[in-house]
C-alpha cells in the first residue's frame, strides 16, 4: 500500500517536528512538577524553552542535571 492510501484510510498518521515540542505551557508545567526542590522562576523556564524549542529530552537532560549541585544556568 502506498502512504496516501493509508492516510486515507486512517491507517497512517503524519508527525511532524512541531508535533513533537512542547508548548511553553506544557515546558511549565514539566518543571512544575517533581522535584519540586527546582524552584525556577518563569524567567529561567521561558529561557530554558527558547533554548531547547521545546525538544523533550533536552528539557529532561536539563531536569536531570539540575538535580547536580552546580546545574546549569540558564540566563534570559
Amino acid at each position: 500500500m502506498g502512504l496516501a492510501k493509508l492516510l486515507v484510510n486512517n491507517v497512517a498518521l503524519v508527525l511532524r517536528a512541531d508535533d513533537l515540542r512542547f508548548t511553553s505551557r506544557r515546558v511549565d508545567r514539566f518543571f512544575g512538577r517533581r522535584p519540586r526542590d527546582l524552584r525556577m522562576s518563569s524567567e529561567e523556564i521561558g529561557a530554558i524553552y527558547r533554548r531547547t524549542e521545546g525538544w523533550p529530552a533536552a528539557l529532561q537532560l536539563y531536569r536531570l542535571n539540575s538535580r547536580e549541585p552546580r546545574g546549569p544556568q540558564f540566563a534570559g
